[in-house]
This record gives C-alpha cells, structure tokens and sequence, in this order.
C-alpha cells in the first residue's frame, strides 16, 4: 500500500471534505471501505507503471514521493466519485502531475532508492525461431 486514509487528510484534504466525499449513506463520517477501494485501485495504476523496472512489492519503507504521488491519485478519485462536484484545479493538476512523475520512474528518467530494480530495460522481450529456409538451406532445391 502506498498510502492510507490518514496520508490523505494529512497531505491533502481535510477530514470535513473526505466525509463528503465518501458518506455515501449521510452517516456522518469518512466511509473507510470507499477510502480503502480507491486506495487499492490507484495501488494497481501505480503498480502498473514500476512494474517493469521494479521487483513488486517494493520493499519497506515505501518511497516518500510515492506515497505523495499515490495521495495525489487517490484525492482525485475521490472527487471523480462525485459528478456534482468539480474537481479543483489544484487538485486536477496535482493528479497531472503524479501521473506525469510515475511515466518518468516507467521510463527511468527518475529512480526510485529502493531495493529490487528490475534487470529488465523495457519489459518486453522478443525470441526468433530458427530461421526455416535461406540461402544455405536452400541450396540443391531447384
């Protein structure tokens, strides 16, 4: 996990607009099932960009930046939930951001200080078959 409800109204939002955000059934407080799917949904997103430079999951303590970038796409899904609600700018840029620093750590143009980086430079890999025919195999043919 790269981040927790508290992380969020700590580095983000305050507690009043995370309720607003997740009381779907108006009970007055912060729903931690909602807070806790959308954490886990943005975990899959950012995993999604390390996994081909790093060894999943990154070993302990999670990356500082990371917990700030995963804080940043969470905070915005939050708001997304809400059609009625315009995401702030601030907040629309910050998700931006976070989405342009996790292409940068994909593409190695930044790196994480943690243990376990993939050996693997693009994640793809291509193996050929032996060639079936060419000019020394086709010699005696015709």
């Amino acid at each position: 996990m790269y981040c927790t409800q508290n992380d969020i109204i700590k580095r983000r939002i305050p507690e009043d607009d995370l309720i607003q955000l997740t009381d779907d059934n108006d009970l007055g407080g912060v729903d931690a099932d909602v807070v806790a799917g959308i954490i886990a949904e943005q975990d899959e997103l950012i995993d999604g960009y390390l996994r081909s430079r790093y060894e999943l999951p990154l070993a302990e303590p999670v990356p500082g930046l990371l917990t700030g970038l995963a804080v940043d796409l969470c905070v915005h899904a939050l708001y997304s939930r809400r059609a009625h609600i315009e995401i702030p700018e601030s907040i629309d840029k910050a998700y931006g951001n976070a989405l342009k620093r996790l292409r940068e750590i994909q593409q190695a143009v930044m790196k994480l200080d943690v243990a376990g980086v993939s050996t693997s430079s693009s994640g793809a890999s291509f193996t050929a078959n032996e060639r079936v025919s060419g000019r020394n195999k086709m010699t005696g043919i015709l």
